[in-house]
């Protein structure tokens, strides 16, 4: 036979492989739909269907692809080495490797179908704490609960029929006999190469295959028949494999150079130490509401915007209108410029905000499926409010869909919602709603409610790669040569992030200019903070302006009847850790917040005694030295470590228990 005959033949046969795989995991995705799925839920969603099967194709493409790439890789070198013998090798190859991890696909979808009747998720970092936690009690159990022995019998079965078809296909005597001219062995040989590129990358566009591509429908469940156990799998490794390490809260105290947890709160709340020690961590980390019997319950909206710089704000003039309609919010409302974010990534910040926690990433860990009370929506909710989390974004970014819900919010709504509910709604290719539409959307959520509503948005849409809207107006910027001096990439770069700058601050802008003309006004406060600053235009030399480097603004709207009753002061310092503090105190009664943070409107306490702690630096007023500032810093971390990781320990202590 023509040796490159042979390379064709073995490329049929690997491809005939591919059908079979996927054939497999389109079948065992129907059963896991139907076996956990409502019907009245799969009547509703028969829209999305097209979609779940498509980007369920391009899952299983990508995860057999992955599979198979030892023996794609030996049969692509048949096209160099070129002969019957090297031929006999790669077909024994493939007879002992492909029934492996076919069988091992077979194996993986079963045992996660069961891992899903008793946990509700995919396959996550949960799978692998199977190894930490009593294995032989974890087996029993499963020994008791599960058909253990007929899913066995099934599983041989498999593999019995795997690796008969295999080797059926694979010493088959059919083969191509065509003479193949040079140019055509060429064209066939970078096709397949394309081929294989193309299904292990699963895209064609800006970015490949990745997680949120789950994402087909406003309904969860639909969402979670997409992805197949391969994938899952891959993805609960990487969760364990990055999971953060908790501390021994023994040694939590010393590493940050404190005696004691006490002597750490002391410092921090400026309490005696005889006092702090009265009380459990819990007693001064949660503090109660006091806001007056009479105060009716205001919306609250806090939007986490994308790369909200703070410094770009000097940059407006006439000529380079940056702030757009947020121009004359910023004049109108509190602003505090003294203010920096609490993480550098997006992120970072979010669990910064929304929990308090210090570990991370948090919501990729095992921890994501515990409440914390520690959460900016649990005292609104136990005050009666309506609470919500709103994005752009398809909600299974950072496990968003996992996470939130367990974290106190009643609804998490994010891309696919908003399609649905706006017809008019639009979304770009990278980042998923834009922030207007997503602006509009929380606007009518609040005309809507017949509840008080707590509603805490992350923006997307303005981050690079810019894909603004062509549709949504936004004034010239006319750009005068000597602007460029101040910004560190070139002057195109520049413009794309001047762009998407402006493009929010129109967003959020337009949101005000709605809310302030509305009968929400009297009703509704809204924050308005960055998740990072902008780090990429900026060089931050030494000598430059260092105090800008982590900063973002914070922009609060209060209505007149609760602004007048605050002592404000927009010089103190601040960061996202302040934002619950100075909230909810002012407008809850009789319910717990958690307190590692301070009131910006405490008018009883000294303005040059406030600092502003970021991951990487902490800013201060006059009133401290950088010694005492650090010292506040390493005790608020020395605070939330502790409080975290004794939390974490009490978690596997239950499980442990429960597993007795």
């Amino acid at each position: 036979m023509n040796s490159f005959n042979i390379f064709v033949t073995q490329q049929k046969k690997i491809f005939k492989t591919i059908l079979a795989g996927l054939a497999v995991l389109m079948v065992f995705r129907v059963i896991f739909m139907f076996r956990f799925g409502e019907l009245e839920t799969i009547k509703n969603h028969t829209d999305d269907f097209i979609k779940l099967f498509v980007n369920g194709l391009r899952f299983d493409l990508l995860s057999i692809s992955y599979l198979l790439l030892p023996i794609s890789v030996l049969s692509l070198s048949l096209a160099a080495f070129r002969g019957e013998r090297y031929n006999r090798f790669v077909e024994k190859a493939s007879l002992i490797y492909i029934p492996i991890a076919y069988s091992f696909i077979c194996l993986a979808v079963i045992v996660e179908q069961q891992f899903y009747a008793y946990f509700k998720y995919r396959f996550n970092a949960v799978l692998f704490d199977f190894f930490h936690e009593k294995p032989l009690l974890l087996i029993k159990s499963m020994w008791q609960e599960n058909h253990v022995v007929i899913i066995f019998l099934v599983i041989a079965g498999l593999v019995i029929l795997i690796s008969k078809s295999v080797k059926k296909l694979f010493t088959s005597t059919s083969s191509t006999n065509r003479n193949f001219p040079v140019l055509s062995q060429i064209g066939i040989t970078i096709l397949v190469i394309g081929l294989n590129f193309l299904f292990i990358r699963g895209s064609v566009t800006t970015f490949p295959l990745h997680f949120e591509d789950i994402n087909v429908s406003d309904n969860e469940f639909i969402n979670s028949c997409v992805p197949n156990s391969i994938y899952m799998l891959k993805i609960a490794y990487i969760e364990t494999k990055n999971d953060f390490k908790t501390d021994d809260i023994n040694k939590i105290p010393s590493s940050y150079g404190f005696n004691s947890i006490e002597d750490a709160l002391s410092e921090f709340y400026r309490i005696p130490l005889d006092s702090i020690k009265k009380y459990p961590i819990e007693h001064w980390l949660f503090k109660e509401a006091q806001a007056p019997d009479s105060i009716q319950k205001p919306n609250v909206v806090v939007v986490l915007v994308e790369s909200w710089s703070n410094h770009l704000i000097n940059f407006q003039s006439d000529k380079m209108d940056l702030l757009s309609s947020m121009k004359k919010h910023l004049e109108q409302d509190v602003v505090y410029r003294n203010f920096q974010s609490s993480g550098n990534g997006t992120i970072t910040s979010l669990e910064n905000t929304i929990l308090n926690v210090p570990y991370h990433p948090f919501f990729d860990s095992k921890y994501r499926f515990h409440p914390f009370e520690s959460s900016i929506a649990y005292p609104f909710k136990q005050s009666g409010y309506e609470t919500k989390f709103i994005t752009g974004l398809e909600i299974t970014w950072r496990h968003i869909s996992e996470v939130l819900p367990i974290q106190y919010f009643d609804h998490t709504m994010g891309k696919y919602n908003i399609l649905k509910s706006d017809p008019k709604a639009k979304s770009n290719t990278t980042w998923g709603v834009y922030d207007h539409h997503v602006m509009d959307f929380i606007y009518q959520q609040l005309k809507e409610s017949k509840k008080p509503q707590f509603i805490f948005c992350l923006t997307s849409t303005s981050h690079t790669p810019f894909e603004l809207p062509s549709n949504y107006p936004l004034p010239a910027i006319n750009q005068t040569a000597d602007i460029y001096k101040h910004f560190d990439t070139k002057p195109e770069i520049t413009q794309d992030y001047l762009r998407g700058y402006q493009y929010s601050n129109k967003a959020l802008g337009d949101f005000m200019d709605k809310i302030k003309s509305s009968e929400l006004a009297k009703n509704t406060i809204v924050v308005f903070t960055g998740d990072h600053n902008i780090r990429s235009i900026f060089s931050y030399k030494e000598n430059g302006p260092s105090h800008f480097r982590r900063s973002v603004p914070l922009y609060i709207y209060f209505p007149e009847r609760i602004k007048k009753g605050l002592q404000i002061d927009t010089t103190k310092y601040g960061s996202h850790y302040d934002i619950l503090t100075s909230i909810a105190p002012h407008i809850l009664r009789g319910v717990k917040y958690f307190a590692l943070g301070q009131d910006l409107f405490d008018g009883t306490k000294n303005k040059d005694q406030y600092f502003s702690i970021n991951d990487a630096q902490t800013l201060h007023g006059n009133g401290m030295s950088d010694a005492e500032a650090d010292s506040k810093n390493r005790a608020q971390r020395t605070i939330a470590s502790y409080y975290f990781s004794k939390t974490f320990k009490e978690i596997e202590q239950k499980k442990q228990a429960s597993s007795k």
